[in-house]
Formats: C-alpha cells, sequence, structure tokens
C-alpha cells in the first residue's frame, strides 16, 4: 500500500512539472538552424598594436597570461552579420568612428578562424547605431540573415554574437517590454530578457525562425533587460553618414560658466572606415573650438585678466602689499625709493606692474 501511494504521489509530481514547463512558452532553435546561422555571423576583429621598435631589459613572462590571451592575434570588439550576399550589418559604435583610435585594419572573423577584411561603409548613423559595410574579401559559404519587423511582447528571441570576444553563441530570452529610444523618442527599442555581454553589440536579435528582428546595441548591468534597435529602423539608413552628438559642453575651468550644444554633421556614402573618422572627428573638432571661442567671448568681461573679481585677487596678495607700498612712495614722494628697489630686482619689478596698471 505504502509502495502504492509513493508510485501515485511521483506521477502526480511528474504531471506537475510537465504542466509547468509546458506553461513556459520559451523555445530554442533548432540545431541544424545555428548551423546556418553560423555562416551568416561573423566576430569584428581588429589586430593587436605591436611595435618592432619596442624591445624589453628583460623577456616578459608572457607564460602567465591565459591561454587564448598569449596566442591570441586580435581583438574581438563585436558582432556583424550578412543582409545579403554582399553587405554585412553591425552597430555604429563598435568602430566609434567620431572617437580617436589607433586601431586603423578592421576585419570579420569566421567560426573557423578566418579573418576577411573591412571594405567601405554604405549606411552609417550613430544615432541609430546602426552601419552597413562590404568586404574586400568573402567567405565561400554565405548564409545572408532575413528580416522580420514584426516583433511583440512575449516573444522568444534569441541574443546571438560575439559574446565576451569568445566566440559567437546563441542565449535564449523573451520580449520584455519596448520603451522610446533616450535621444528624442522617434522609435521604440526593444527591450529583452535574452542574456547581453561585451561584444554582442552588432549582432542580431533573432525570432524562433532564426530571422533578424533586431539589432542588439546595448546591455544593463544585470544582463537581463538589454535593448535592440528594431530592424525596421534599417530602413530609414539614407545615403549619407549621420553623426549627431548631444549636449557637447565646454568650460572654463575655474569657473561656473559653460556651453551646451548639440552637434550633427552628414557626409556622403560609400566611403572608407578611415573617411568616416577622419571627417567626422575634424567636424566635432571644429564645432568644440567654436563653442569655446562663443563662451570666452561671452565671458571676457568678467574673467581672466580682465574680470574685477580677478583684479581684486591679484591687488589683495599680501606678497604684492609691500611693493604696492612702494610705487605710492615713488608716485606722490620725492620718486626716489621704488626705482630703487626696482633696479635691484626685475622680477619684483614686473610684479609691481602688474598691480599698478
Amino acid at each position: 500500500m505504502r509502495f502504492f501511494v509513493m508510485f501515485c504521489g511521483a506521477i502526480s509530481l511528474l504531471l506537475w512539472c510537465g504542466n509547468t514547463f509546458a506553461g513556459n512558452n520559451i523555445e530554442f532553435l533548432d540545431k541544424e538552424l545555428i548551423l546556418d546561422l553560423n555562416h551568416g555571423i561573423y566576430e569584428v576583429v581588429t589586430p593587436k598594436l605591436e611595435d618592432e621598435k619596442i624591445t624589453y631589459a628583460r623577456k616578459l613572462p608572457f607564460e602567465k597570461l591565459d591561454y587564448v590571451e598569449r596566442i591570441e592575434k586580435y581583438h574581438s570588439i563585436g558582432t556583424a552579420f550578412f543582409i545579403n550576399e554582399k553587405e554585412l550589418m553591425t552597430a555604429e559604435h563598435v568602430f566609434n568612428l567620431i572617437y580617436f583610435s589607433l586601431h586603423k585594419e578592421f576585419f570579420i572573423r569566421d567560426m573557423e578562424g578566418k579573418i576577411y577584411p573591412v571594405n567601405k561603409v554604405y549606411k552609417c548613423s550613430n544615432r541609430r547605431d546602426m552601419m552597413v559595410f562590404d568586404l574586400k574579401k568573402y567567405p565561400e559559404k554565405i548564409n545572408p540573415l532575413t528580416f522580420n519587423r514584426k516583433v511583440e511582447i512575449g516573444d522568444t528571441v534569441f541574443s546571438a554574437g560575439n559574446a565576451l570576444g569568445e566566440g559567437i553563441s546563441y542565449r535564449a530570452g523573451q520580449v520584455a517590454s519596448f520603451t522610446p529610444e533616450r535621444a528624442y523618442g522617434d522609435w521604440d527599442n526593444i527591450r529583452f530578457s535574452s542574456p547581453a555581454s561585451p561584444g554582442n553589440s552588432g549582432g542580431p536579435l533573432l525570432n524562433t525562425d532564426g530571422e533578424v528582428v533586431g539589432l542588439i546595441v546595448r546591455k544593463n548591468d544585470s544582463e537581463n533587460y538589454n535593448i535592440a534597435v528594431p530592424i525596421s529602423e534599417a530602413d530609414k539608413l539614407g545615403d549619407q553618414a549621420e553623426f549627431q552628438a548631444r549636449n557637447v559642453t565646454v568650460v572654463i575651468e575655474g569657473t561656473s560658466e559653460s556651453l551646451i550644444r548639440d552637434w550633427g554633421y552628414t557626409l556622403p556614402l560609400p566611403a572608407t572606415l578611415e573617411e568616416l573618422r577622419h571627417e567626422s572627428q575634424g567636424s566635432l573638432g571644429a564645432f568644440y573650438k567654436e563653442l569655446k571661442k562663443e563662451l570666452i567671448e561671452k565671458v571676457k568681461g568678467k574673467n581672466f585678466p580682465r574680470g574685477q573679481r580677478f583684479r581684486f585677487y591679484l591687488r589683495n596678495q599680501p606678497s604684492f602689499r609691500v611693493f604696492r607700498l612702494s610705487c605710492r612712495i615713488s608716485i606722490f614722494g620725492n620718486g626716489q625709493h621704488c626705482p630703487s628697489v626696482l633696479k635691484k630686482n626685475p622680477w619684483q619689478q614686473s610684479r609691481v606692474s602688474i598691480m599698478v596698471h
């Protein structure tokens, strides 16, 4: 009898577990589908910088590094995926074109470690964080990914990409919500619970059919409320590279004065990465200079050296009082004391001249 009761209890537990898991609508990618996707999703890498002119007093203990770090010749910086037979998509911030970088060469790398150099950029927007580029040389087998512009809360999705720079991986989750993009709220970003790690940037957010519903651009600290730009935003990329920076700020040190403006710049495509980097950084640098010039002009009446508070500060320094007194004697007395002091010490003369002008 006891055995029968235990048997019935075990069956009930199994049925309850089955119902619980059946109610969870998380699905997983088919293994064959993953093998196909591996020919469409790639790492983005750049060579490690090595200077042959640098020599060391003694041999560096490279054996202390982890195995992969010892043998790796490239930095793995992001993810890209084929959208047709010739072009790939990634996130613009993978290349960070408006910021200075010593890295000049970029490649995609497949599962076997073969690399293919990046050629030219055909679509680019750092506002939408999207970029489309082609290659100088192509893999033998390419499986372009297809877009699906329909996505809803509760859909099962997969973050596909180069997680932690360790190669392409696939991790499951769900669409959690939609939130307005930060700058102007022009579209709703996809919030999803699939894990996203450094290196996933530029990778596709996939549905259960392996279709792209979004472009992964940002993670949060807990990795389970991450951000993807809806793939429908790719339809709005034009034939001009679009760069923007909000709240560009210049300040004058030692004061509370500042100027804050938004910057924007466009230039025609296609173009190389180096051309885009050079032009966008040049425009942003010129924008900073103009803001600085405008701010200096704005505050020149109250800033150093004309500002009254700076003149008051200089005139009331203890080390200057004796020379100011000597100067007064020279001006209002017989004119002999101050010149004799100044002739002995020209450095003091320059300090006195500051005080009396």
